[in-house]
């Protein structure tokens, strides 16, 4: 802040410069504050343009001057709003914070541990859709690869569901059951339950499909002699065969 003489005019002048934008409707990064104490405080921007003030209907090019008591309300605003992130710096860096929750996210897509399995995957379901949409599609690793088309299922709108589930149906074929774990398996059935379940019923090729599938996963012991993980499979495994050879 300095001191300016000129003639029998005293003005104090401000000169704040910011690298950031100030409110989203004030598009410059300087403003120039002039007390005078004939006319009251000026604000002016970078580009000679006015502020409007609070309650002003219209915005004059040239620079405005209005009676300091109006203006003095409007000090806190002005400083308050040189510490705002411009929109589009706010944007990018929200940009590149939604990019690095979501590769944060889907490295722990493949923990051993349910919660952080489950915290990644909620994490990928609330960034947009487009932008890990052919991701999940093709991943490859053993619970990311059924996480990430939970996942699916539940990020995908209803009204696109019908036009996902053959996605998600050739999702499952690929996912090596033979080399999975019993819990694995299981979340790769109830997978498969909602895949047929939650967009409507199945096509007829989805439904052979999964037919042609999920019947050689059937545990072979007799079921009083297999282990409890076993039971469990052979269970909810003839519920959704049951599910699949029911629809017509």
């Amino acid at each position: 802040m300095s001191g300016l003489t000129r003639g029998r005019e005293r003005a104090v002048i401000g000169f704040c410069l910011s690298s950031r934008a100030p409110l989203s409707t004030l598009p410059f990064k300087c403003l120039l504050v002039v007390v005078l104490p004939r006319w009251g405080l000026c604000v002016l921007n970078s580009f000679g343009c006015g502020l409007a003030a609070l309650g002003r209907k219209r915005l004059d090019l040239a620079p405005m001057r209005l009676r300091l008591p109006l203006m003095i309300p409007m000090i806190p605003i002005l400083l308050i709003s040189l510490t705002l992130p411009a929109p589009r710096e706010h944007a990018h860096a929200e940009d590149r914070g939604s990019s690095a929750n979501l590769e944060a996210a889907w490295a722990n897509l493949d923990s051993p541990k349910p919660a952080a399995r489950d915290a990644a995957r909620k994490e990928i379901e609330a960034q947009p859709l487009s932008t890990w949409k052919s991701r999940a599609l093709g991943e490859t690793r053993p619970w990311a690869s059924i996480e990430a088309l939970l996942a699916l299922c539940h990020a995908c709108p209803m009204s696109e569901g019908a036009a996902l589930r053959p996605h998600l149906c050739e999702g499952i074929t690929t996912l090596r059951i033979e080399q999975m774990t019993a819990g694995q398996t299981l979340a790769a059935i109830r997978l498969t339950r909602l895949v047929c379940t939650r967009f409507g019923e199945p096509t007829e090729d989805e439904r052979q499909q999964m037919l042609d599938l999920w019947p050689r996963f059937l545990p072979s012991p007799p079921e009083n002699k297999q282990t409890p993980d076993q039971r469990q499979i052979t269970r909810e495994l003839r519920e959704l065969l049951s599910l699949l050879r029911g629809v017509d």
